[in-house]
């Protein structure tokens, strides 16, 4: 991979009755995901997309470190 090629590597995506994603946003990460050469996508469970943030009423240490692992990881790959 170069540095100008497109990167899609992971969407953190809350989907839950109470997020109300647009229609079709699930759908459409997974096409571009699939359209892609090296992306992946992640969904998190919950209604808020700062379940990362240890301040917040809505953080979820097990997503938090799902995401970390997962970021540092795609760090360690285009080092």
């Amino acid at each position: 991979m170069s540095a100008l090629d497109p990167v899609v590597w992971g969407t953190a995506t809350s989907m839950t009755a109470e997020a109300r994603p647009l229609p079709g946003d699930v759908d459409a990460a997974r096409a571009l995901v699939e359209t892609a050469t090296d992306a992946e996508l992640f969904l998190y469970p919950g209604d808020s997309h700062l379940f990362t943030d240890s301040s917040l009423p809505s953080y979820d240490e097990q997503a938090a470190k799902q995401v970390n692992h997962r970021v540092l990881g795609f760090l360690d790959r285009i080092k």
